[in-house]
């Protein structure tokens, strides 16, 4: 079905959705629905700059669809789409009694609990010392340097002056908590642990030794992602249950993307799958002096599509090998590859696809950032969506899946040649 839409409108549509079986996709770009049987009610504001649109329609087929979460505020670090665990520090309510969990990292400054909390009996109070600093800190709340993890809480200033800010690791970014208002303020930040794995509370600009900030009701979340969920309701999840082979989920622009980095991290789902098939990706990937993965079947060279050692150049292997486009190093894309002996192909952001044989392995899965099997190839490599259809997709069909990934990649800023 699809409805004209004139251009340079922008529209609210109020209707109910109903799916005739779970794997299917709509093109939209706007969510407007679940991917599930059963009547749902659609809610979605369509905006047209400039030329026409259509509303929705359903590409049948798919078998896998997985992409990063495009909100931030997610409920109990658990979104639908990626899955990372809590991660215990102890104190994180400031309820226990004293400061121990908390010392100062700053001479002349001290960390006291406090009455008045957010919720609870008390909360954590940083007074400044005579440089006007207050820098209480948690030990050991990231698994290892180089994770990523996310903070939300509760802090409020003292209402005269200074700036409230958190610090993943000795070395790393300065992330804002909120301002210096003696009123509660919700915050939720995430960052790389650089130096150490401690995450530091820092107050600068306060009153020399009476300034403060307060803190309490502290969550943190190690962003090792252990799930990408399928989102076409037939849960071919792809997964990875070892934590030190789990992809990182990192900030990117209004959401996450998750990230592997050479080595030996990887997620795999296992399911039914022949030739002919179409599957897409929408990644940035680094170039290696060894080939590197950025997708495979649950074997290796069972659908694999490859970057050459040394060079930008695409390659596909499901038995027998083929090249493909170049693409930009680095650079987000939207890799499309077919799955279909002889006639198979790869295409670059859209572009002509080069045709060739990779031979007439089925790929019985899907593996995102290795070799299938997961014990080679790992890549360099930020992924936002991979989806994997049955069939050889005409170039109409992929036009829509690939309008629909370009969309995606402008809702979460990681802008696609």
């Amino acid at each position: 079905m699809a409805q004209l839409i004139p251009g340079n409108e922008c529209r609210r549509v109020y209707s109910y959705l109903r799916l005739d079986r779970a794997p299917h996709k709509c093109d939209d770009g706007f969510g407007i629905g679940v991917l599930a049987p059963g009547w749902d009610p659609m809610s979605s504001g369509v905006g047209v700059q400039s030329g026409d649109a259509f509303l929705p329609t359903m590409i049948p087929g798919c078998v896998l669809w997985c992409e990063t979460d495009t909100s931030r505020h997610l409920v109990g670090g658990v979104s639908t789409a990626v899955v990372f665990p809590a991660v215990t520090t102890g104190d994180d309510d400031m309820e226990a009694a004293g400061a121990g969990a908390w010392p100062s990292a700053v001479g002349g400054a001290t960390s006291t609990k406090v009455g008045s909390p957010h919720s609870g009996t008390q909360c954590l109070r940083g007074t400044a010392g005579a440089a006007g600093v207050s820098e209480p800190y948690h030990a050991n709340t990231s698994p290892a340097v180089g994770n990523w993890i996310r903070v939300t809480g509760w802090m409020r200033g003292d209402g005269l002056q200074g700036s409230i800010n958190a610090i993943c690791g000795g070395a790393g970014d300065v992330l804002p908590l909120g301002t210096f208002a003696n009123t509660w303020q919700y915050f939720d930040v995430a960052g790389e642990t650089k130096a150490d794995r401690s995450f530091y509370l820092y107050g600068h600009g306060l009153v020399p030794n009476t300034g403060y900030f307060e803190l309490d009701d502290l969550h943190f979340y190690s962003l090792n992602t252990s799930q990408l969920t399928d989102l076409t309701g037939l849960g071919h999840h792809l997964v990875q249950a070892t934590a030190a082979k789990q992809q990182l989920a990192v900030v990117s622009g209004s959401g996450y993307v998750v990230r592997g980095d050479g080595l030996a991290r990887y997620f795999a789902a296992n399911y039914a799958g022949n030739q002919p098939r179409t599957r897409y990706l929408l990644a940035k990937t680094t170039v290696q002096a060894s080939a590197r993965v950025m997708l495979d079947g649950l074997a290796a060279d069972s659908g694999a599509l490859k970057h050459k050692a040394g060079s930008t150049t695409t390659q596909a292997n499901a038995g027998s090998a083929f090249d493909g486009p170049a693409i930009t190093d680095a650079t987000w894309t939207i890799y499309r590859l077919t799955l279909n002996g002889a006639a198979s192909s790869i295409a670059i952001n859209g572009g002509a696809p080069t045709v060739g044989d990779a031979g007439a392995g089925n790929p019985a899965g899907l593996t995102l950032g290795a070799a299938g099997g997961g014990a080679s190839g790992w890549s360099v490599q930020d992924s936002a969506m991979v989806a994997d259809y049955t069939g050889a997709h005409d170039l109409a069909t992929a036009a829509r899946i690939e309008r629909y990934m370009r969309r995606l990649a402008a809702r979460l800023s990681v802008p696609v040649l």
